[in-house]
């Protein structure tokens, strides 16, 4: 959280407060398997690693409108292959 709310402050000093509401829009729960799981969540259990960490700041920055630099990207792109991967039928978030 504090990594997106950094981001958001850097692109945005001056009405910032209004874009948090923005944050409402995810579902949190952890059964929201299509848009945890691999991000947050492994196997149902919460992960903290590196790069865990990278793909759920990518979710919030998203929600808040905010663009991803290259590597957050690059991560994004690789965690949407390797879902597709996994689940082809599946659409990747």
């Amino acid at each position: 959280m504090g990594q997106a709310g950094n981001a958001l402050l850097m692109a945005n000093p001056t009405g910032w407060e209004q874009r948090l509401s923005a944050l409402r829009s995810i579902d949190w729960s952890r059964s929201n398997a299509c848009v945890w799981e691999g991000r947050a969540l492994v196997g149902g259990k919460v992960v903290k690693g590196n790069r865990n960490l990278a793909l759920t700041v990518n979710v919030i920055k998203q929600a808040l409108a905010l663009p991803l630099d290259q590597e957050q990207q690059r991560a994004e792109d690789t965690h949407r292959e390797r879902r597709a991967a996994v689940a082809p039928e599946t659409k990747a978030v």
